[in-house]
């Protein structure tokens, strides 16, 4: 029923109703807090007082409505990784205001029925501490105001475009970046990506094979996973904190869940990504217990991007450059990121790219989780066969 309201109320041209809601709080919680200076300058109570507590209630129900918009609206728009930061402080900021202001009105209210709210130093307290309030406002309004009118958020004349551009016709090469790194894969994938990445998981090092082949698209590297117990985790040794992590692949020929993990500090302590052929899910684990944060529908049919943001609290899934999941919870220590798999079949990959989301640097790598491989275990494996150019 109130999806059914939601949509009559939306206009076409809008990509939701959040840009619709959101600026009367702006102007009621504003007149309300102008209002309490007003009264503070010249006392004029009454009316004034009462006019004031109104424009506070109906703010904090409609800053209420906004930010429920705003919640619904981030899980329907493209969002950029460069803007992920922005939407993420969005939110928090918004959350704070919301608590900040209801919580105001309710003192505010307590301190008019008794009389208190224009004696004493209370008389000076009460607009000042509107006008914080104003001040959280205000940085809310500007963080919403950059991810439409900076980055292009909700905005249909703009394609927000996550692909990365890559040659996968030529070498496959990773690439150190100022906020992060890139593998793509190449004629020599299989040898490449080796250079990089540890091995966790129960016999990993006899459960996992590498070939690199090559389709009309170029180059794609190939890892065949046996079946055995629990999943196993590709993983690049160094430490990040807030990440985007995105993955092109193919797992048509997977049976089971592959995805994206961070945060990873062993097999048993980590955060996900997964996809199970029907439900992409963002979760954790710790100390062997699992949690779900979120899941959304999703069917890939081929090559597919898959991506996770994790800044602070939020975590997002994205498939194909939409979003499809979105949960909270704290945020763990830096771990490691890479790629997930749960079963046996399979795996095609053409990229991994992770983007640093904050302005720090990436740590030494922490201390060795075992490694499910030895010194032999590149001719044992045949990772720097000849290229397989079957389909």
């Amino acid at each position: 029923m109130m999806n059914a309201v939601v949509d009559f109320l939306t206009p076409e041209w809008a990509p939701n109703i959040h840009p619709l809601i959101v600026h009367f709080p702006i102007a009621l919680l504003v007149v309300a807090v102008l209002l309490d200076v007003l009264q503070w300058i010249r006392p004029l109570r009454g009316r004034l007082d009462r006019a004031a507590l109104l424009l506070y209630f109906l703010g904090v129900i409609g800053a209420t409505a906004a930010f429920w918009s705003g919640r619904v609206a981030a899980d329907t728009v493209r969002v950029g990784v460069e803007a992920q930061t922005v939407l993420s402080d969005h939110d928090d900021r918004a959350l704070i205001t919301l608590i900040f202001f209801g919580a105001f009105f309710v003192v505010r209210l307590v301190l008019h029925l008794i009389r208190l709210d224009r004696k004493g130093i209370l008389r000076a307290v009460v607009p000042l501490t509107g006008i914080v309030g104003i001040v959280l406002l205000w940085q809310t309004a500007d963080l919403g105001g950059k991810l439409v009118y900076q980055y292009g958020v909700g905005v249909a004349a703009v394609e927000v475009v996550d692909d990365v551009a890559v040659d996968t016709t030529g070498e496959s090469r990773w690439e150190d970046r100022d906020d992060g790194w890139m593998w793509h894969s190449g004629g020599n994938a299989a040898a490449v990506f080796r250079e990089r990445i540890e091995f966790h998981g129960e016999n990993a090092g006899e459960r996992l094979h590498f070939h690199t082949r090559q389709d009309e698209e170029g180059y794609y590297l190939e890892i065949v996973v046996e079946a055995g117990e629990g999943p196993l985790f590709l993983v690049v040794p160094e430490e990040t904190d807030d990440i985007s992590l995105e993955m092109v692949a193919n797992a048509d020929g997977f049976e089971g869940g592959v995805g994206l993990v961070h945060h990873f500090h062993a097999p048993d302590h980590y955060e996900f990504l997964d996809y199970d052929g029907s439900d992409a899910r963002l979760g954790r684990h710790e100390g062997g217990e699992g949690a779900i944060l979120d899941r959304g529908h999703w069917h890939a049919d081929g090559w597919a991007s898959l991506r996770v943001a994790a800044d602070g609290r939020h975590f997002h899934a994205y498939a194909d450059g939409a979003m499809v999941a979105h949960g909270h919870a704290p945020l763990r220590e830096p771990g490691y990121t890479g790629v997930l798999v749960d079963g046996s079949g399979t795996l095609n990959v053409r990229l991994l790219h992770l983007v640093r989301l904050r302005d720090t640097e990436a740590e030494a790598p922490v201390e060795d989780h075992g490694n499910d491989h030895g010194p032999d275990y590149a001719e044992e494996h045949d990772v720097d066969a000849p290229i397989d150019h079957d389909h």
